[in-house]
């Protein structure tokens, strides 16, 4: 009787065969799972870039405090038109005065919940064009998105508080 066992051994194969199949199958399913998180995180980086350009162009509407439809010393400097924090409208700071907001190495932070963008303004060619560089990186993660816009406008557009309708 040469075959005694033989079916023992046929079943641990089996066995050995489906346990195999079943780690292979968690392994996917794992990487699915980061791949879903991944483009999660991505998307929300995106979602918090947006938000921080769209912080700044509010930033620059808000700069006119007293409705007179220009930006100027009879403006009121606040939380919601200094986002540095310095004192100065940040329309006055960037479109005037021609300092930027920030820097690509130290940013200013804009929070929204647990979405964070992190902000800064080239002011190099005020007053004719700015461009606001936005960066959101979801708190917890590693991921981020940069965005970059640039907005026109000319002399004359600033001192009549044209920015005020930007898109």
């Amino acid at each position: 009787m040469k075959e005694d066992g033989s079916a023992l051994v046929i079943c641990l194969m089996v066995l050995l065969t489906l346990s195999l199949m079943a780690t292979a199958a968690l392994q996917v399913s794992n990487i699915d799972i980061r791949i879903s998180k991944n483009y999660k995180d991505n998307v929300q980086a995106g979602y918090a870039a947006e938000a921080g350009l769209e912080k700044m162009i509010d930033s620059f509407k808000r700069g006119d405090t007293n409705g007179d439809t220009a930006v100027n010393s009879s403006d009121t400097v606040n939380a919601n038109n200094d986002l540095d924090g310095n004192g100065v409208i940040d329309f006055t700071q960037i479109l005037v005065n021609g300092n930027n907001l920030g820097s690509s190495a130290g940013r200013i932070t804009v929070n929204s919940g647990d979405m964070r963008a992190l902000i800064w303004v080239d002011a190099t060619d005020a007053p004719v064009s700015v461009t606001i560089y936005s960066r959101g990186n979801p708190s917890g993660t590693h991921s981020y998105e940069e965005l970059a816009q640039s907005i026109g406008c000319s002399a004359s557009s600033i001192i009549n508080g044209a920015i005020n309708n930007a898109p």
